[in-house]
């Protein structure tokens, strides 16, 4: 099993020697996005294409980053390791389908914010377009909302036929939520599993991802949630601070994927060959 603590404490460990190297990848890692992004905002095809074939493998390449500072001296070029030894479209295709999945499964919590806003609207701008509602302007105050109790009529006016439906699908949106969020940290150890198998095959990757992740996700969620104090402070430096947050970050990160990889080897969900690492003593 593992703790926060202990992951924390072994991220610290790691950054004592390679933090700046974690700050400088980053640095390429988000000076790359910003550029696909930039270009993608002038010609759409860049910006599908930039998310596949560059960002998405990337991803891989900035986890192996911090996979191998686990175990050796930090080396910046390791970011760029999707990009060679003929793993660049083994490593793409993984990454597309897990991204293609996700997005599927994100579908069920926007059908439902879709049908709140169309409903919210459709009841809405018929209040709005009643000339009542228009009446009491010349007199309008810092408390007019109230004074004129137009807040109370329309709550009046809503005809209770589409409040199920407006309930149902707030139902939908938030249960939608909770499961996009599930299948994201159960799909969350695949560019791990790439970084240790390049050539797993997305199907192996994902169903192992899943594997790996049964029984830990509440535990997960637990441990990224405790970083929220310290992304509240960055946030007060206008977004510079997760520069110097995100190595922390992904370093624990790294460093709980070792662990549910060593659970997984230990119970037979895979093999110290398949992970390309040794058996553990």
């Amino acid at each position: 099993m593992w703790t926060r603590a202990e992951l924390k404490a072994n991220a610290k460990a790691v950054l004592r020697h390679s933090y700046w190297e974690g700050v400088v990848a980053y640095l390429i890692f988000g000076g790359i996005s910003l550029g696909v992004g930039l270009i993608g905002s002038f010609v759409p095809f860049v910006s599908i294409a930039g998310t596949f074939f560059v960002m998405l493998p990337l991803t891989v390449g900035l986890n192996y980053f911090f996979m191998q500072n686990q175990v050796a001296p930090p080396v910046i070029n390791n970011i760029f390791f999707p990009f060679g030894g003929g793993r660049f479209m083994k490593i793409t295709g993984s990454m597309a389908w897990m991204y293609l999945f996700t997005t599927l499964w994100s579908m069920i919590s926007l059908i439902g914010l879709f049908i709140i806003i169309v409903k919210g609207f459709s009841a809405i701008v018929p209040f709005f377009m009643n000339d009542s509602f228009y009446s009491d302007w010349p007199g309008m105050s810092g408390s007019w909302l109230y004074d004129t109790g137009w807040i109370s009529e329309y709550l009046r006016s809503i005809d209770s036929s589409w409040t199920v439906p407006l309930f149902v699908s707030g139902v939908i949106y938030i249960a939608g939520t909770i499961l996009v969020y599930m299948k994201t940290l159960s799909y969350s150890m695949t560019p791990y599993i790439l970084t240790d198998n390049p050539f797993i095959g997305y199907e192996r990757a994902l169903k192992l991802s899943i594997a790996m992740t049964d029984g830990h996700k509440w535990r997960m969620f637990v441990l990224y949630l405790s970083f929220i104090g310290w992304a509240l402070l960055a946030l007060l430096t206008l977004g510079i601070g997760f520069l110097f947050l995100s190595p922390y970050v992904q370093s624990t990160k790294a460093a709980l994927y070792v662990k549910l990889r060593d659970i997984a080897i230990d119970r037979g969900l895979t093999s110290p060959e398949e992970m390309n690492v040794f058996p553990q003593q």
